[in-house]
């Protein structure tokens, strides 16, 4: 189980950030409601980690060279960037 994306009755909720990283395996989930991000292991398809994020996480990225994952965070403006380190 992933954390809360939202309500569908609103559309400003809702994650879409949805993203694997090639390199590690790991997959990233975009938690909007719960302002979190969700990692999932590509091996044992298990949450390993739930990470804070800010207010309304939305779009996820991931750079396979560096490790970098970026999320951008909607009504902040603004993108977070974390190593995938998990």
């Amino acid at each position: 189980r992933v954390g809360d994306s939202g309500s569908d009755r609103n559309p400003d909720v809702g994650g879409t950030g949805l993203v694997v990283n090639g390199a590690t395996g790991n997959l990233f989930v975009a938690n909007t409601f719960d302002k979190t991000l969700s990692v999932i292991s590509g091996q044992s398809d298990q949450v390993i980690a739930t990470v804070p994020t800010g207010e309304d996480p939305y779009e996820v990225a991931v750079n396979p060279t560096t490790n970098q994952v970026f999320v951008s965070l909607r009504k902040v403006n603004r993108i977070q960037k974390m190593s995938d380190g998990w």
